[in-house]
């Protein structure tokens, strides 16, 4: 269903002139497909982005990633982020065997259980490194996500949210999004608090963007504290 009032990315999307179509998560990829094939049958040449853009292109971004981090010469035991629909976290997981990478790779979950998730993502880091060359392959055990922060439910405000949100603001200047980067640093916190990384390590936090819903509602007025 359309939003009464375009804010956030939708607006973005408005402001660029975008052609937006409405449906429900359950027929969202049968819908792509078919705005897809319309498309090509009015004679235009679209280009099929899945969702999140998790597919072996998507990844190869975050792959590349790594390598710009090896060249800078950081070496983090932990890289902590937003994983939601697999395509970082694959390319993150793929881009750390390219480059020698000793450290771990931990996706927060926002809004999927680990053991289908984990899967999915190494099916994903599967296929990019088969699609671009590479003669190496992970299983799901392998594949480091924590689902302890998304129950709650997809871009759902909650007071772990609202705490990372602004302790990010107010102590960094950094400014994090209320349903990615923000239930991923409430996760990091909170595991911090719990004392699940040792004192002597390194953790980095991979800021993914979401700038944007800061300004929709509900989110807005309901992360000022």
């Amino acid at each position: 269903m359309e939003p009464a009032e375009a804010q956030g990315n939708l607006l973005l999307d408005k402001l660029s002139g975008a052609q937006i179509f409405f449906t429900s998560k359950a027929s969202r990829d049968h819908e792509l497909q078919v705005r897809f094939a319309q498309a090509e049958q009015a004679g235009l040449k679209p280009y099929l982005i899945p969702y999140g853009g998790s597919n072996p292109i998507g990844a190869l971004g975050y792959l590349n990633a790594m390598r710009e981090l090896s060249e800078q010469g950081l070496e983090p035991d932990w890289i902590v982020f937003a994983s939601s629909s697999g395509g970082t976290q694959a390319g993150l997981i793929l881009g750390a065997h390219l480059t020698g990478f000793k450290g771990k790779i931990l996706g927060i979950s926002i809004e999927q259980e680990s053991d289908l998730f984990s899967r999915q993502i190494s099916d994903l880091v599967n296929q990019t490194a088969l699609q671009f060359g590479y003669d190496w392959s992970v299983t799901p055990e392998e594949v480091l996500i924590n689902d302890a922060y998304c129950q709650a439910g997809y871009g759902v405000l909650t007071s772990v949210e609202i705490e990372a949100v602004n302790m990010f603001a107010r102590e960094e200047g950094i400014l994090l999004d209320p349903v990615y980067t923000g239930r991923a640093a409430a996760g990091l916190i909170d595991l911090t608090r719990k004392g699940f990384f040792k004192p002597e390590d390194i953790v980095l936090f991979w800021h993914t963007g979401g700038t944007p819903a800061l300004f929709a509602e509900p989110y807005s007025s309901g992360l000022i504290q």
